[in-house]
């Protein structure tokens, strides 16, 4: 049967004065007041309330926190946590796993438990492992190194044993010579010339004394070829400050053994030393130590021509050979003159007078050979345009028609020719003397000069030109080249 419902109370409303009346500014002011205070009291109270209220949750809070810590930390539970152990209880227990021993497997290591690989110092990288062969065979190396350089160190010593200083130290450079040397030729080639600048440093870094010279190198080279073996190399100079070494014709790089060229050395250098020693001794008496490098023989060296090397230099050399040629027959011409200046003295050494030079010129001009005269030169002149001249006259030959054997012009009209169609232009004289000159004594085949009526005329027989290598050939013979 459902249940009836009550009927809510309807309450009445709140009848006011000001609903009808207007309240005055002194009714408002209290009201105003009171509802102020009335305000006031609810916040304190609303703010004591919330003060209680978290003054009460920070210390449930705390509570809270103390039973947590206390649930973890501890190992049984406490008659306090009554509730709590209840609900633990009534959770369902996890199954807990089965731990399997575990069998040793027949060749195959068992993993070392957490606490034995604690113990266990830690294994070596591979950079690690890396780094101590690298260190090691670098040890071997420095050691094999030190080893080699001791023996050659007692090697020179036996070497050297019984020689001056300067000897010594010579001894010394060549074997540093002759190493680097060996090493710069294998890493070369055989026909490639080696700059002494820049194997110096390397021979006396080697050698460890002073800056290497050319002299040295040359002495090393000239002491190895002082025997009845001539030296594998040589010296070259190319100009501009390069000197070279290079290997002698017929010898390779695989030809040449350092442990040879020391011992030929070493024999050549002690025989030139009691040599050169013994000859001192029974002349000046010089003791034995006395003797330096100055006494050392030096190698030649060869002059090579500068195109040799670089044939961009072909123009610039053939300048500088001028130029020298030039110089030398100033200076000849300088002795020349100062030794003719020398005849001008007396037969007592006392200075000629005018008179007496005049007179010397006289005679030496007298029988000084006599120069050319002007037919000579105007002979000259002609045998050099001969070419030309028969080349114009040839062509002027086929105008006329070729049926004919020969042909005829007069001199007038050939000269005239001539100093037309020449690039240089010739006079009249000139033509006729090359003409008569080519007619009588060059081609008197091919060319005659016949005088009719007082004026000459030129026959040409067509058939007896000579070519023009034959003209030169004979001019130059005429010309005495």
């Amino acid at each position: 049967m459902p249940r009836p419902t009550r009927a809510r109370a309807v309450e009445a409303p709140s009848m006011s004065i000001s609903n009808f009346t207007r309240v005055s500014k002194t009714h408002n002011f209290v009201d105003t007041a009171k509802k102020a205070i009335v305000t006031t009291d609810i916040t304190n109270t609303t703010s004591l309330r919330k003060r209680k209220a978290s003054t009460t949750l920070s210390r449930d809070d705390e509570s809270n926190r103390a039973n947590f810590l206390k649930r973890n930390i501890s190992f049984s539970p406490s008659d306090e946590e009554g509730d709590d152990n209840t609900k633990r209880m009534c959770r369902r227990e996890e199954p807990v796993p089965i731990k399997r021993p575990i069998l040793p497997v027949k060749g195959k290591r068992l993993a070392p438990k957490k606490e034995e690989r604690s113990h266990r110092p830690a294994k070596e990288t591979v950079l690690a492992a890396s780094r101590r062969d690298v260190r090691s065979t670098q040890l071997k190396i420095d050691a094999m190194y030190q080893k080699r350089q001791a023996a050659a160190k007692e090697a020179i010593d036996s070497e050297v044993q019984g020689l001056p200083t300067d000897l010594a130290d010579m001894v010394r450079l060549h074997r540093a010579f002759i190493k680097t040397l060996m090493i710069q030729m294998a890493h070369g080639r055989n026909d490639v010339p080696l700059d002494i600048r820049e194997m110096a440093p390397n021979v006396s870094r080697a050698w460890g004394k002073r800056s290497v010279t050319v002299e040295d190198v040359r002495r090393c080279i000239a002491i190895e070829g002082a025997g009845e073996t001539p030296s594998p190399f040589h010296i070259t100079d190319y100009g501009n400050g390069k000197v070279c070494i290079e290997l002698r014709t017929g010898y390779r790089s695989t030809d040449v053994r350092e442990k040879d060229i020391c011992a030929l050395f070493n024999e050549n250098l002690r025989r030139i030393w009691s040599e050169k020693s013994t000859d001192q001794m029974q002349d000046v008496e010089v003791p034995l130590d006395g003797l330096s490098l100055a006494d050392l023989p030096q190698a030649e060296v060869k002059t090579m021509s500068i195109t040799s090397a670089n044939p961009m230099f072909a123009k610039g050399q053939k300048t500088l050979d001028v130029f020298k040629n030039d110089l030398v027959a100033k200076q000849l011409d300088k002795q020349a003159k100062q030794a003719s200046s020398s005849n001008m003295l007396n037969a007592d050494g006392s200075k000629m007078s005018l008179l007496d030079r005049l007179r010397h010129k006289e005679i030496a001009m007298a029988s000084a050979a006599a120069g050319p005269t002007a037919a000579d030169t105007q002979r000259i002149a002609a045998l050099n345009r001969v070419p030309d001249v028969a080349a114009t006259i040839s062509m002027l030959s086929l105008t006329n028609p070729i049926s004919l054997p020969r042909c005829a012009f007069t001199m007038a009209m050939i000269t005239e020719k001539l100093r037309d169609s020449l690039r240089v232009p010739m006079s009249k004289e000139e033509g006729i003397a090359c003409v008569r000159l080519i007619a009588k004594e060059i081609a008197p085949e091919w060319l005659k000069v016949v005088t009719i009526g007082g004026r000459e005329n030129v026959v040409i027989q067509r058939g007896g030109e000579p070519v023009r290598k034959t003209l030169e050939d004979r001019a130059k013979k005429l010309l005495g080249c």
